[in-house]
């Protein structure tokens, strides 16, 4: 068993996971390492040292009391590990994209990662094949590749094909358009075939004005 972490919302809670874990880890022949172990009682933004935790009988040192060192980095009371907490929240009031409140704006990295992505699917359906065939490779990060994010968002689509359209709560079928995206054509063609289709339309009118 590896490194554990228990959060929970109120003391007895984690009193009670702790209980139950210490049974499951006794009835496997195992024991946990108290020493090594640390617990934080947090209220309205406040360390409390009244509760204690215990695991196996054996009492669970706080932050406060004993600081530990974790990956090259010491946690303690002053919770400077959490220094980030007000970036995260920055960058979710202002790019999220699932909050009741959404703001136009799109973050650098976002904006990075779609031009890549274009770049990629341009350079793959060209109409060239001497540019489609050149091998010709998007430079990104180690982290995150453009043309891995490509392939993964056409295997979800040609997924969604496979399933098709399906009905949500007491909808009938047909009550929803379903755009397939095997049988989606680029913009060019799409912009194409809407003038034609204009062309048509007003060739049509003036051969009724002239019948």
């Amino acid at each position: 068993m590896d490194d554990l972490t228990v959060t929970t919302s109120y003391y007895i809670e984690a009193k009670w996971i702790l209980l139950g874990l210490g049974e499951v880890v006794t009835w496997a022949r195992m024991k946990f390492k108290p020493r090594k172990s640390r617990s934080m009682i947090l209220r309205k933004g406040q360390i409390k040292t009244k509760f204690k935790l215990k695991i196996q009988g054996d009492e669970v040192s706080t932050l406060v009391d004993d600081p530990i060192k974790c990956l090259g980095k010491w946690f303690d009371d002053t919770l400077k590990d959490n220094t980030s907490v007000k970036t995260v929240q920055k960058d979710i009031g202002l790019y999220s994209r699932s909050s009741q409140l959404q703001l136009p704006l799109t973050s650098t990295l976002e904006e990075c990662k779609v031009l890549k992505s274009r770049r990629v699917m341009t350079l793959r359906d060209s109409k060239d094949s001497k540019i489609s065939k050149a091998g010709i490779q998007t430079r990104t990060g180690r982290k995150w590749s453009a043309r891995t994010a490509v392939d993964q968002a056409g295997s979800i689509l040609h997924h969604k094909d496979i399933v098709g359209n399906t009905c949500t709560g007491r909808q009938g079928y047909g009550m929803t358009h379903f755009q397939q995206w095997s049988k989606a054509i680029p913009k060019r063609e799409q912009k194409h075939g809407a003038v034609r289709n204009k062309n048509r339309r007003r060739r049509t009118k003036k051969d009724k004005r002239q019948i």
